[in-house]
Formats: C-alpha cells, sequence, structure tokens
C-alpha cells in the first residue's frame, strides 16, 4: 500500500497522453459546438436519385439551462478577498460572460443559430434534387423556445435560399408525444 500514490501517478503519465488527442473545449459535454468538417458524402448507387430527407435535429448550442447556473459560479467569486491574481482576472472574465447570458440561460445562441442555417445550406448544396422549386417541407419543432428557433433558422435559411419552397412550419404541443416520446420503462 506504500507504493499507492506512485501508480495513481505513473496510471496518470499513462492516461494524459491519451487525453491529448481531446481538446479542452470537446470536454465540455453537451455544452460543447459541434466542428463541422469537411466530411465527404458517401457514393450512391448511379441509378438513384435522392428525392426525399427526414432530419431529425436537435436544438443548436444553447446558454446553460438556467440563470441560476450562471448566478451560482459567480457567487463563488463574490468574496474579492479571497481570490487570487489569476482568481481576480478570472472573476473578471466570468462577468463578462454572465452579462451576456443573463435572461438568456436554456436559449439557443447565436451560434446555435448559426448552426441551423448552416445544416439547412448543406442540405440544399448536397442534395438540389430535394429542394427542386415549388418542393414542399414539412418542419415541426418542441414547445421549447430553443428548438422552435432553431427550426426557424433552418426553415428560414431555406427559404432565404430557395423562395418557391412551399414550407409547412409548426409548433404544436400535439407533436410532443413523438418529438420528445418517453418511453414507459423511462417514465417508471
Amino acid at each position: 500500500m506504500k507504493y499507492k500514490g506512485f501508480y495513481v501517478i505513473l496510471l496518470w503519465l499513462i492516461v494524459l497522453p491519451l487525453q491529448a488527442q481531446v481538446s479542452r473545449e470537446q470536454m465540455g459535454g453537451v455544452y460543447y459546438a459541434y466542428p463541422v468538417t469537411g466530411a465527404q458524402l458517401g457514393e450512391a448507387p448511379a441509378d438513384l436519385k435522392p428525392f426525399y430527407i427526414i432530419h431529425y435535429g436537435r436544438h443548436g448550442s444553447r446558454w446553460l439551462p438556467s440563470d441560476s447556473r450562471y448566478e451560482w459560479v459567480m457567487d463563488q467569486f463574490a468574496d474579492k478577498s479571497n481570490l487570487t491574481k489569476d482568481g481576480k482576472r478570472l472573476r473578471k472574465l466570468l462577468g463578462k460572460v454572465w452579462r451576456n447570458a443573463r435572461g438568456n440561460g436554456g436559449q439557443l445562441t447565436p451560434l446555435g443559430a448559426r448552426q441551423h442555417r448552416e445544416i439547412a445550406r448543406r442540405m440544399i448544396a448536397n442534395f438540389p434534387e430535394v429542394f427542386v422549386d415549388g418542393a414542399t417541407v414539412r418542419a415541426r419543432s418542441s414547445v421549447v423556445n430553443r428548438c422552435r428557433t432553431s427550426m426557424l433558422n433552418f426553415t428560414d435559411e431555406l427559404r432565404r435560399l430557395n423562395p418557391t419552397l412551399r414550407l409547412d412550419v409548426l409548433t404544436d404541443s400535439a407533436d410532443m408525444s413523438y418529438i420528445a416520446y418517453t418511453t414507459p420503462e423511462l417514465r417508471q
């Protein structure tokens, strides 16, 4: 047991280089803004042409779920007398974040809006035969505001790129049964 600390350090020295492949931003979990990569589409058989797309998207990047999360962090830095020089600098930076976030808890960020406009642009660019003039696009969103705002950014970009599209856009609680389906087992 006297070498326990040594083994813990040794384990960290082995694991740490493996973690280096993941950026600090990627450790943000559900708050990580997914990058757009230059991924190539797979080759479809030459005799088949796209005619229909089903896209089930999640809301784009959002602010933390509630203002209280930001307030809690700011409270940790309230007593300036306990802060180091770096702590005071961090407090100032967090204050800027909080001023931008105030009132936006759980809402879509400008980045989140842009993400959905970019998805629409990629869809039209990659599948022009689906978005021909006069084509119908049916879009539904959950009743959560950030989801509705994501959908509207997506459909507004489609409209901007092809004004002839017939957009059927709706946010309705009646659709929640399939948009946010929860199994009986999960409810239990």
